[in-house]
C-alpha cells in the first residue's frame, strides 16, 4: 500500500506546489492538510487496529494527506527568509524540525502507549503534533504573493 501510495505522491506533490503558486494561498492549504490530518488521526489509528482494508484506507489517505505537504511546506517556510539566509535557513529549520519531530516521534509514541496502555496514544500524540503545526502555520506570515526578498 506505501509503494501505490507514494506512486500518487509523485504526481500530488507539484501538483500541490502548482495549485500554492497559482490558485490557493500556502498558508491555507497547510492549515487545511495539517488540519485534516489533526481530525482524522485519532480515527486512523484506531482503523488500523482492524481488518486490512480499513487499515489500507488509513494508510493511503495519510500519505496522501503528507504529499499534499511536501509539495508545499519547501516552499513556504523558504520564504520566510531573506535571499541571504534562505537556503541556511530553511536547512537549519527543516533539518532541526525533522530531527526533533520526525527522530524522537517513534520512542516518544512507544514510551505513551507504555505508559498509558492506550493504544491510540500514538494518534494522540499525532494529534498534537498536528494542531501545534496548524498553530504555527496560523502566525507564519504567508509571502507566496509577494516578490522575494
Amino acid at each position: 500500500m506505501v509503494t501505490v501510495t507514494q506512486l500518487f505522491v509523485l504526481f500530488l506533490i507539484p501538483l500541490s506546489g502548482w495549485l500554492t503558486d497559482h490558485w490557493i494561498l500556502r498558508r491555507s492549504w497547510l492549515i487545511g492538510s495539517f488540519g485534516l490530518l489533526l481530525v482524522l488521526a485519532l480515527p486512523f489509528f484506531a482503523m488500523a487496529e482492524h481488518a486490512m482494508t480499513p487499515f489500507a484506507i488509513a494508510q493511503v489517505v495519510s500519505g496522501l494527506l503528507l504529499g499534499a505537504i511536501m509539495g508545499v511546506a519547501p516552499a513556504m517556510l523558504s520564504e520566510q527568509f531573506r535571499s541571504e539566509y534562505r537556503l541556511s535557513g530553511y536547512s537549519l529549520a527543516f533539518n532541526v524540525g525533522l530531527g526533533i519531530g520526525g527522530g524522537t516521534a517513534p520512542p516518544i509514541a512507544t514510551a505513551l502507549i507504555g505508559l498509558t496502555g492506550f493504544k491510540l496514544a500514538a494518534g494522540a500524540y499525532l494529534l498534537v503534533g498536528c494542531a501545534m503545526s496548524v498553530v504555527a502555520l496560523w502566525m507564519l506570515k504567508d509571502r507566496g504573493r509577494q516578490p522575494l526578498r
